[in-house]
């Protein structure tokens, strides 16, 4: 959801059949073993330098460890234009992250005040409907979200339009209809927003 042409080329930097050999490691690690492997990618990143960080960074999202938690808060934090590349890494190893986490939302929702604020709101998206049993819920997420989705700024259209294509896939449909319903209402969304809304709530109001 949050991939550009510059992630492109992280992908092209790691091996073929990465992500499933990564979710095979990590499903057989325990925790100390999952600490152990962060803070030796950790020291690897502090003795890389280039390119060669960017998948390092994104192993991490597999581990989901505190620490490796850190590194990533750490990248995607980076402010300057020469940090990009740094913030793309830290925003696919959270596309990676094994469990909806509450350091990781709000997390997120620090990060967009900062340059990549587009495609930080569309991670939010997709850590809402990453496993998870516990807090932050669903509903936390999306409620939050909304909260930042419903002032006038044109540019947060994509998001917006990202977040009604995925309320119908929300466990709770009640909260799921009110929210399309507050976008439908909204005075300031553009029509192209509005009208999504209001096919979503078609959808709901025919049960589908």
């Amino acid at each position: 959801m949050i991939g550009d042409g510059a992630q492109d080329q992280y992908e092209s930097n790691l091996p073929s059949g990465y992500d499933r050999t990564m979710e095979g490691i990590s499903a057989r690690l325990s925790d100390e073993e999952k600490d152990l492997a962060s803070f030796a990618i950790q020291d690897k990143l502090i003795a890389k330098t280039g390119s060669i960080r960017f998948p390092l960074i994104r192993i991490l999202g597999k581990l989901g460890t505190q620490q490796a938690f850190e590194v990533v808060r750490m990248a995607l934090m980076s402010q300057g234009d020469s940090d990009q590349k740094l913030r793309t890494a830290a925003l696919a190893a959270i596309q990676r992250w094994p469990r909806r986490s509450t350091n990781v939302k709000l997390l997120l929702e620090d990060a967009a005040e900062g340059p990549d604020r587009q495609r930080v709101l569309l991670a939010l998206i997709d850590l809402a409907f990453m496993p998870g049993d516990e807090e932050p819920t669903q509903n936390e997420i999306i409620g939050d979200l909304w909260k930042i989705l419903r002032v006038d700024d044109p540019d947060l259209d994509v998001v917006r339009l990202e977040l009604i294509r995925m309320l119908p896939s929300l466990k709770d449909r009640a909260f799921a209809k009110d929210i399309a319903t507050q976008i439908h209402e909204n005075g300031v969304m553009s029509v192209e927003v509005v009208d999504t809304a209001k096919r979503v709530l078609d959808r709901f109001a025919e049960g589908a």
